[in-house]
């Protein structure tokens, strides 16, 4: 245990000499394999990361990590097929097809279908994704896929039912704009008119409030002192909101 913490720590500071040192002092584990090849990787030595992450077990508790970082070398080696192998192969087992790194597989795998152009496929992976916390993304994509698919009309109730906690991140406003382009594939106009429309006049709704703020000094003061005192119960609902 205590010297996984000590590679951890090691990798997590950027000491990747310091973590190949360890790993060679700790035998042939799959721990050590595991923070060897992936510190190599971040050196880009991508032949000998791949020799080293190959040597994880798949009954070693680091395979599944080892698994995704050898897909990360293919993706870097701009071979998509065998990146998507290599995570194709983790939902192999049981345990891990189970389990929740299941989630975080199937939306790496959608991610891949779509770079590919298989959007189909993509599509498929990223309606498994049943996360609370790799939602957004997985239906972002999804939406995407129909969208590349052009099955507009299946996009729109799929956007619709994603709910964000920031209403003016660039997540928002990516799924705004291909909400209006589905609208607009569907009826030539109309909808898609009003709803970009729309999502002009909220920008600069939002753009103008803004200014405001920016231009009274006592505002400043205020945002400044609640920022330093970290007490976010002082704003009120429409200031929580932008």
């Amino acid at each position: 245990l205590f010297v996984a913490e000590l590679l951890d720590i090691s990798y997590r500071a950027g000491l990747y000499d310091e973590v190949l040192n360890i790993s060679t002092l700790s035998g042939r584990s799959g721990m050590a394999r595991y923070f060897e090849g992936i510190s190599l990787l971040r050196r880009t030595k991508l032949k000998e990361a791949s020799s080293a992450l190959a040597q994880v077990l798949p009954n070693d508790r680091f395979y599944p990590f080892a698994g995704i970082a050898l897909s990360q070398i293919e993706v870097m080696r701009h071979d998509l097929d065998a990146a998507v192998g290599y995570l194709k192969a983790l939902l192999t087992q049981p345990d891990i097809n189970k389990g929740p790194m299941a989630a975080r597989l199937h939306l790496l795998l959608g991610q891949l279908f779509f770079e590919k152009g298989a959007y189909s496929e993509a599509e498929e992976e990223f309606a498994q994704v049943t996360s609370e916390a790799l939602k957004n993304d997985a239906q972002i994509g999804r939406a995407w896929s129909l969208a590349k698919q052009e099955s507009y009309e299946k996009a729109i109730p799929v956007l619709k039912g994603l709910s964000l906690t920031t209403p003016y991140s660039s997540t928002e406003w990516e799924i705004q704009i291909l909400n209006g382009y589905c609208y607009l594939k569907i009826d030539k106009g109309g909808r898609g008119i009003d709803h970009f429309k729309q999502l002009l006049e909220t920008y600069s709704r939002a753009e103008d409030r803004l200014d405001q703020i920016i231009k009274d000094e006592t505002e400043i003061r205020r945002y400044r002192s609640i920022l330093v005192e970290g007490v976010p119960a002082q704003l009120n609902a429409e200031e929580q909101h932008y």
